[in-house]
């Protein structure tokens, strides 16, 4: 049942995330980077069943492509959130995909966000930094600088 619901939530997320379209996306590919940014929803109501809710219901929401050449295993991504009144946050938060997907393929994720952006105005920013990324052939690709990071404001 948890795998249906899960696979429920797959199909449906890209129509939910499209018909929002609350961020201003600065999507494009980055040299040197195993995987790009296409949009990012900082803060986004979804009608998501998890195992452990968010009590706040906002959500991290995520489009991204594989454009490594390389079936990817995992991906972890640092996230910071900020808005108007505390511009310079610098503590990442970090989220893990852990689903396969081949290279070229587009891949959706939401992640239970509200313990960090309750606290925010309405008009949030996510600065997603790319920190790791594990190949099916075990080869790690890892950077933790700026050098793969977007940034993304809600409306």
């Amino acid at each position: 049942m948890k795998s249906q619901v899960f696979g429920l939530m797959l199909f449906v997320l890209p129509l939910i995330l499209s018909a929002q379209n609350k961020s201003i996306p600065q999507p494009g590919d980055i040299q040197g980077c195993p995987v790009s940014i296409d949009a990012v929803w900082p803060s986004s109501h979804l009608p998501i069943v998890a195992a452990e809710p968010d009590p706040w219901d906002l959500w991290l929401s995520m489009r991204y492509r594989n454009v490594s050449g390389k079936i990817i295993e995992a991906i972890q991504f640092g996230v910071s959130y900020s808005d108007i009144l505390t511009p310079d946050v610098a503590d990442f938060h970090f989220y893990l995909d852990e689903r396969k997907f081949k290279p070229t393929k587009r891949q959706s994720g939401a992640w239970s966000n509200g313990v960090y952006t309750h606290v925010f105005s309405k008009k949030i920013s996510a600065r997603v930094r790319l920190m790791k990324v594990v190949f099916e052939d075990s080869s790690v690709w890892e950077r933790g600088d700026n050098s793969c990071e977007w940034v993304y404001t809600t409306n």
